[in-house]
């Protein structure tokens, strides 16, 4: 299995790639902001968003359509999604959001799977009503906006909450074990320094 980063304009892409038993290149592009010609060579059978921000989604029609799947992201996040004033695209994109018709809405606790491997999905609201982390094998953890290396998503947009974000850095205070952090923004860390920071992280709400 390899987990490619592809740093884009807008935001952090990811592309998790393994092999099937016929030798066919098997694929998850996690937020898709990347272009479609990243992803030559690929069967991309899921496309995730940690949450439906256009920074992080500005490429996922184009991506869904071509692989004919759909964007798969939390139920609350389907709002986004519709309403260029919640998905901030004129702000960020200078334009309304390509937006993708198929959706696959997700819950927290949910699981996906491909190839053996398994993404375990944790609704972590706070930067918005439905951002998630996805956790790859119980080793690796994209997660979006709600953590980055030292700091957290902004609480000050349209539909953000800062109490929702303290809540959920409780919840985090309580998951065992440590990961590999993948953010949306930014450096990669590790879910234990993110833990040993939890009263620093608090403290910027």
């Amino acid at each position: 299995m390899e987990i490619r980063k592809v740093e884009t304009d807008f935001a952090n892409s990811y592309i998790i790639s393994d092999t099937d038993p016929e030798g066919r290149k098997v694929a998850v592009v996690i937020d898709p902001a990347l272009e479609l010609e990243e992803l030559l060579g690929l069967d991309v059978v899921l496309c995730l968003a940690t949450h439906g921000h256009a920074d992080h989604i500005n490429n996922a029609k184009k991506i869904c359509d071509h692989f004919e799947i759909p964007l798969t992201l939390h139920e609350k996040e389907a709002i986004y999604v519709k309403d260029d004033s919640y998905n901030l695209s004129r702000y960020v994109l200078h334009r309304p959001l390509d937006k993708p018709e198929n959706l696959k809405l997700l819950s927290g606790g949910d699981e996906l799977s491909f190839l053996g491997h398994t993404i375990k999905v944790y609704h972590t609201p706070g930067h918005t009503q439905g951002s998630v982390m996805y956790l790859l094998d119980d080793r690796y953890l994209f997660s979006g906006d709600t953590l980055f290396k030292g700091t957290i998503g902004r609480t000050d947009l349209p539909g953000s909450s800062p109490e929702a974000m303290d809540a959920t850095l409780t919840k985090l205070g309580e998951i065992a074990g440590d990961f590999e952090v993948f953010p949306g923004h930014g450096e990669n860390t590790t879910f234990s320094r993110v833990q040993s920071q939890l009263e620093y992280l608090r403290g910027l709400l």
